[in-house]
């Protein structure tokens, strides 16, 4: 190109309106006040790529560029290092880390802090790419056949012809404990793909310390590897982590992990996040480490790309710190092309994958230029399936240039398929020499790198020895920098009788580590390697092995030690032969058969050890069984240990153990018996003019009981257990008093024992008398039960006391309060009603609780650690077919139980109470079921419809009383139909809207959701109309928060917290974003909902919905849990949907359809024009006639599509199968017609406005995106964890003209001010939203099958995984980034429902389940 050629400097005297003079000479080039103003002066026919404006700031001019294109969204800040004195100061929040309830906050000086650390720690290195190395390396081949050699560097390492990776994400637990387990014939941990119950993930320190889950998988019989020319390799795995992510705790790759061998539980097995000394102990096998997510709360958003620069750098430098490595792959996380970005402006950083676009396939034997590219990767479950066949494909490919890179990964690896699978790949694969190589993305880069700048000078052949110099260029971050030599025209068959050697030309002194000769094909090969770590490595491998003699680490040592040279693998071999060749001892036998001791004489035993040659004396160990108190002084001489033993007991009485000697790990003597024989203690000072004895030592007292069973039928949850009471006399009352009591612990009860024992230890040191009791207790919260047990014999010290409990009837002692004596020994129990005996026999039977510590006169009874100050409550009484109301049901929907009789609900001192209904219908007390939140509830059935009187009775006396009125869910068409005029029947319509509907109090969504209250509820007489207010982040007065039950009306305002301004966690109540809500009376059968409303202009950033609503917790031992997760409704069960936590196992059965106004248009995303893209494959029953997508490609694809669904009708009405499970149910994208509605792309969640809604159906309680899915459909969550369909709808307009009759889409928002007709239509088969009367959306998939109770009104989202944290001191969420107003009001003037006859619509498939919370934050309004 021309240009104009000029010979002296150009003066600029070009100034500005205020006559200022101008910086540039290129007009376009500004200053202009803000990128705003720059964007809207600059059309884009006037823009460039590489084209540079200024714009103001406080501190001067910033300049910006096109730096990829020309769309708004590429004016970038132009500059190598971003402007660290101007981050976010508001704290910041990523729900990919913590939940919404248990938020991670950090202020701004932390933030800030932690990027100026970066920065110092920037300032220090002198270039911003990796330093870099290079040696020129010396290969000498002695005893090669003569001839002339060519040397050449193979395309891939090993010269193989396939490669294959595997990594896992999310810095996974399973990383260690299944797939470095699996690959290093290392016990495999359980664990379930979702981490539910019965998940044991072990960690470095723990496996090193030989604390394991009690349970594993399994252990491989032999390492995972393939076979190269130079022997057999272990698989490498990669890892992604992260150095930097966290919660409110700190890192979670800082975290302390338990080791506690003696402990009875499994928790410190269910940390699911690597911490660094795990980094380190699979480092030393050759596992590579990737970036991934990195740490919001330390970094900010990761929208935002110089966070991420800085996070990314973060984490650099973390990793360097804790485990000595500069990581250099980034796998990208979340789907998020910021990291793309990122990536193209960190040149430490060499390459990254990602599982689609900008995404390509690797052909690695052909593709040699890694350089910040972006590779493939595969996500799928379906092993057998997708992967396999994936994996014959490339084995059977013949031609090498086609062959593509198979990486393969997951998030949460299982043994019984990862582990299997890896399994089978080594084994159908890595057994074929020279034909897979199984290796990191780092390991890939490093030896394109090596193989790129390696330069082979110096060639010397000829005679019997090959010579070579290599200059080998490797970075600071690279960690296996070996290469494979082609060694080609001369026929070789053997390496017998070869040598080689390796080292630095300059450095003589420097011998490479790695060198390897072999030969393939009668080629010659040879390895040459320059990676230190791997002589570290071994030396860890050989000392541990020298340290624990456990031949595991020789194992590991010996499979990578063929790589070394041969001084090293000598010097390593030689020490390993030395532990291996040691003496050990086989027999310890000890020369008496028994070890007599008496009062405190001392007495010896002797042991002797073969062979007598052994080197193991020093390692001898001995140990006594518990309750023997025995000191021992031991001693070495001529192959006897020597043990003196001395009695320090002083119990009067014998004591008998046993006596043992072995060498840890090794072998053990027989048990040798320990008798010990302690004479009795004469009393001493003892006065007879005294009423009572002064013993001048007072002993603990031992009391055993003998005991046999037999039908018992659990073994797990029934104990026997022993209570006491010490007295002693008092000499001011001339009396006994009690002074100390107490229980032990339970002694589980196996079924057939015959003469067991239990033994307890009664503290008595300062008192004179004790009261024995013995019982058994129902523990760990059972429900039934049942069984036979009887006490054979009840000793205390050697007294049996046995016949005192034979001799008297049974009573209650008062001064030990659960103290009691019984007949009858023999004593049965079977828990399966209410049904006690009055009087318990044989001592205490304690239905389904836990004792106290203590049982004096007041001691509480209690169901776990309840706290006994407050109020028991019993709580939501469901039903099966009806629901309940009364006088008291929504000003106090909660029922109180005084403690008396939560005491008699849990004792057996009276008759069990039992629930009676009108004192002719008798519910028992083993429906009361304990759930998840610690409440308990009744479930009652077959209750008549009507007033009733519902009685808490215990034998004939009444406990506590409620009046209810019982009415059915099942309505006929006349009592569920209803039509509320408020703008045309004003007076009647408020009269009857408080009839049907309810206010619904309540705070969900998170804590920065400031819930919903009742007084923000009202009725205008002017407008007409029902008034539902909202409060936004500018509201700035005092609001009634949401009020604890049991308060008169809506409550006093409580906890109030001013927003936005520091918060402390917990959070309780919140000034700003509180919404109203009503909720209807009655559930809903099929039928039309009709609201006329209007919210004003700008009220955006909260959830205005219309929603259908019923919701069921149903626990394990419900009857009807089998149902839901095996046989279901619909065709769908429940079992992938099943929940852990809190000491419960529960399904959600969550029916809804949900209106929610406020919406980005959609979250799918492709990389090509929709009508071309592979990548979508969408469910059909759930496919919405608005379905968007957004195309992400430059050019004049990029923008927002959306289906033309009468031109794609033909396809969609072709596809008749309905299953999701199934491929036959899905269409892909390319399969339908696709048309442009705009330039832009709403970004997810934080482009919400309301020209878009989410109309969504429910069976479950997942969420997910919509019915798309990318990839293989056979990967889909649909109809398995996900019984649900969110779809995103385009608002507005689809017109159909012209000539071609094109779809075009006129965009409408309805913050209009303006009253619009909205409608939910509900059948058996579909459902639709209607926005005056005009269809805009239809879903096919998941339809509810309850009676639902209708919401309307609005209520704020809080904080989620795409959370923006603090810009401008507002939140973002799902529903718009902030609500930047004060007071909204969402006007309500007429609401309609209509139900469908049986003929318009059969309720065949309608179910009548009770709602576990139906009256969860109901008030009756005011």
């Amino acid at each position: 190109m021309d240009g104009i050629n000029i010979s002296q400097p150009i003066v600029n005297n070009a100034a500005d309106s205020e006559y200022n003079l101008l910086p540039n000479i290129d007009a376009k080039y500004g200053p202009y006040s803000s990128t705003t103003e720059a964007l809207m002066a600059l059309a884009p026919d006037a823009r460039a790529i590489g084209l540079t404006v200024g714009i103001k700031t406080s501190t001067g001019i910033v300049e910006y560029w096109f730096k990829n294109g020309i769309g708004d969204h590429y004016l970038t800040v132009k500059g190598e290092a971003p402007n660290l004195s101007n981050y976010y100061t508001k704290k910041q929040v990523d729900d990919k880390f913590t939940s919404t309830n248990n938020k991670v906050t950090k202020n701004a000086n932390d933030i800030q802090e932690v990027k100026e650390t970066i920065a110092d720690m920037e300032m220090g290195n002198s270039s911003p790419y990796t330093k870099g190395q290079m040696r020129k390396i010396r290969v000498k081949i002695t005893g090669v056949p003569s001839g002339t050699y060519a040397v050449a560097i193979p395309p891939l390492k090993y010269d193989t012809e396939n490669v294959v990776s595997f990594t896992t994400d999310d810095c996974n637990t399973t990383t260690l404990s299944v797939v470095w387990a699996a690959i290093n014939k290392r016990p495999i941990s359980i664990h379930t793909v979702d981490g539910g119950a019965g998940s044991w993930m072990y960690h470095a320190n723990q496996y090193l310390a030989g604390d394991l889950p009690d349970v594993v998988y399994k252990t491989f019989d032999d390492y995972l590897t393939y076979t190269t020319m130079f022997g057999k390799e272990r698989l490498k795995q990669g890892v992604a982590i992260w150095p930097y992510a966290g919660n409110k705790d700190g890192a979670f790759m800082d975290r302390t992990i338990a080791v506690d061998k003696t402990a009875t539980n499994q928790y410190r097995f269910m940390v699911p996040y690597l911490v660094w000394e795990d980094v380190n102990l699979i480092a030393k096998y050759g596992v590579d480490f990737y970036y991934h997510n990195i740490g919001t709360e330390k970094f900010g958003t990761d929208k935002d790309i110089y966070n991420v620069i800085q996070g990314l750098t973060g984490d650099m430098y973390r990793t360097k710190a804790m485990a000595n490595r500069i990581m250099k792959v980034i796998a990208r996380p979340d789907g998020n092309n910021v990291f793309m970005t990122a990536m193209d402006d960190m040149p430490r950083i060499d390459v990254s994958v990602a599982e689609n676009s900008p995404a390509v396939d690797c052909k690695p034997y052909v593709d040699d230029d890694w350089w910040h590219k972006v590779w493939s990767r595969i996500f799928s479950d379906d092993i057998d399936g997708t992967l396999k066949s994936k994996l014959t494909a490339l084995f059977g490919e013949t031609n090498t240039a086609n062959k593509t890179w198979f990486h393969f990964c997951c998030h949460t690896a299982v043994g019984s398929t990862w582990g299997e699978f890896l399994k089978y790949i080594s084994q159908t694969y890595g057994a074929i020499s020279n034909k897979m190589w199984f290796a990191t993305v780092g390991e890939i880069y490093e030896y394109k790198y090596m193989k790129q700048y390696a330069k082979i000078s110096n060639i010397q052949t000829g005679g019997t020895t090959l010579q070579f110099d290599v200059e080998m260029s490797f970075k600071e971050n690279f960690n296996y920098k070996d290469l494979t030599f082609k060694l080609t025209g001369v026929n070789v068959t053997s390496t017998s009788g070869m040598t080689i050697e390796a080292y630095d030309v300059n450095d003589e002194s420097y011998i490479c580590p790695i060198q390897q000769v072999g030969v393939r094909d009668n080629v010659l090969y040879c390895q040459i390697g320059c990676e230190d770590t791997l002589v570290s490595n071994i030396e860890y491998f050989v000392s541990k092995y020298e340290e624990t003699e456990d031949t595991i680490w020789k194992d590991d040592a010996e499979l990578d030690m063929p790589k070394l040279d041969s001084a090293r693998r000598a010097a390593f071999q030689a020490r390993i032969n030395a532990i291996s060749a040691a003496v050990k001892i086989t027999t310890i036998t000890a020369q008496t058969e028994t070890l007599y001791l008496t009062d405190d004489s001392s007495a010896q035993i002797k042991f002797t050890c073969f062979p007598l040659d052994n080197n193991e004396m020093s390692k001898l160990k001995y140990e006594f069984s518990s309750g023997l108190n025995i000191e021992t002084v031991s001693s070495i001489a001529d192959n006897i240990l020597t043990l003196t033993c001395t009695n320090k007991s002083t119990n009067p009485g014998t004591a008998s153990g046993t006596l043992r000697v072995y060498v840890e790990n090794g072998v053990s003597s027989n048990s040798i018996p320990v008798e010990v024989v302690i004479n009795d203690i004469a009393i001493t000072n003892m006065s007879p003019n005294k009423t009572h004895l002064d013993l001048t030592e007072m002993n603990p007292d031992t009391v055993e009981l003998t005991y046999s069973t037999e039908n018992v039928a659990d073994e797990t949850n029934i104990g026997l257990y022993i209570e006491w009471a010490i007295y002693k006399w008092d000499s001011a009352s001339e009396d006994n008093s009690i002074i100390r009591t107490g229980k032990s612990s339970y002694r589980t009860i196996k079924n057939n024992v015959t003469n067991g024992k239990f033994t307890v230890t009664v503290p008595n040191t300062d008192g004179y008398g004790i009261k024995l009791s013995y019982g058994v207790a129902f523990v760990n919260g059972v429900s039934t039960g049942s069984g036979t047990v009887t006490i054979n014999n009840f000793v205390c010290g050697t007294v049996s006391i046995m016949q005192d409990y034979l001799s008297e009837p049974p009573i209650i002692d008062t001064d030990c309060y659960r103290w009691i004596q019984a007949q009858n020994p023999s004593f049965a129990w079977a828990k399966t009603s209410s049904v006690v005996p009055d009087s318990p026999m044989g001592g205490i039977l304690v239905q389904n609780m836990l004792l106290p510590d203590n049982i004096g006169d007041s001691a509480s009874m209690s169901f776990g650690s309840y706290d006994w100050n407050n109020t028991f409550i019993i709580n939501d009484f469901g039903l099966s077919t009806r629901t309940i109301e009364g006088n008291d049901s929504w000003k106090d929907p909660y029922q109180y139980i005084d403690y008396d009789v939560v005491e008699m609900l849990a004792t057996g001192y009276k008759k069990m109470p039992v629930l009676k209904v009108n004192d002719d219908i008798t519910i028992p007390t083993t429906n009361m079921t304990e759930m998840k939140d610690d409440n308990v509830r009744f479930l009652l059935s077959g209750l008549p419809v009507g007033e009733v009187d519902i009685n808490v009775v215990s034998d004939t006396d009444v406990l506590s009383t409620t009046h209810r009125t019982i009415k059915s869910i099942k309505l006929t068409k006349a009592e569920a139909d209803y039509d509320i005029d408020f703008e045309n029947d004003f007076d009647n319509a408020i009269v009857e809207f408080k009839k049907r509907y309810y206010a619904k109090q309540k705070r969900w969504g998170g804590n920065m959701g400031g819930g919903t209250h009742g007084s923000l509820i009202y009725f205008n007489s002017k407008e007409k109309c029902l008034i539902l207010e909202q409060h936004g982040d500018k509201y700035n007065y005092r609001v009634p928060a949401v009020a604890p039950a049991g308060v008169e009306g809506y409550g006093l305002p409580v906890d109030i917290i001013e927003c936005p301004s520091s918060f402390e966690y917990p959070l309780q109540q919140r000034c700003t974003r509180v919404g109203g809500l009503v909720q209807s009376v009655d559930y809903h059968p099929y039928g039309m909902f009709d609201c006329w409303f209007q919210v004003p202009k700008g009220m955006t950033g909260l959830a205005i919905c219309l929603w259908y609503f019923h919701y069921q917790e149903i626990y394990d031992y419900d009857a009807t849990f089998k149902f839901w997760t095996e046989t279901g409704v619909n065709g769908y069960n429940y079992k992938d949907c099943v929940k852990t936590g809190y000491g419960a196992t529960w399904v959600v059965i969550n029916n809804e359809i949900d209106m929610e106004l406020g919406s980005e248009n959609t979250p799918y995303r492709t990389s090509v024009n929709p009508n071309n893209d592979q990548s979508i494959y969408w469910f059909v029953p759930g496919l919405s006639m608005r379905q968007a997508i957004g195309c992400t490609q430059t050019g004049e694809n990029y923008g927002t599509w959306i289906i033309d669904w009468e031109a794609s009708k033909a396809t969609i009405e072709a596809v008749t199968s309905t299953d999701p499970k199934q491929p036959e149910s899905y269409v892909r994208s390319d399969n339908l017609v696709w048309v442009k509605i705009s330039d832009t792309i709403d970004e997810v969640n934080y482009g919400a406005n309301t020209r878009s809604c989410r109309f969504n159906n429910w069976m479950a309680e997942q969420w997910n995106d919509g019915c798309g899915i990318y990839g293989d459909p056979s990967g889909s969550q649909l109809g398995k964890s996900e019984l649900t369909v969110n779809n995103r709808t385009p608002l507005g307009e689809l017109v159909y003209g012209g000539l071609n009759e094109t779809l075009k889409y006129v965009e409408h928002y309805y913050d209009d001010g303006e009253y619009h007709k909205w409608s939910i239509d509900w059948t058996k088969d579909y459902t639709r939203l209607l926005i005056d009367d005009d269809v805009v959306a239809i879903c096919k998939a998941f339809v509810p099958f309850n009676p639902m109770t209708m919401l309307i009104g609005c209520w704020f989202p809080s904080a989620n995984v795409y959370d923006k944290a603090a810009i401008l001191g507002e939140w973002g969420t799902w529903s718009g980034i902030h609500a930047n107003w004060e007071v909204g009001l969402m006007k309500v003037k007429h609401i309609k429902f209509s139900a469908y006859t049986e003929e318009e619509v059969p309720t065949t498939n309608m179910r009548y389940d009770c709602e576990t919370y139906a009256e969860d934050g109901l008030k009756e309004i005011l």
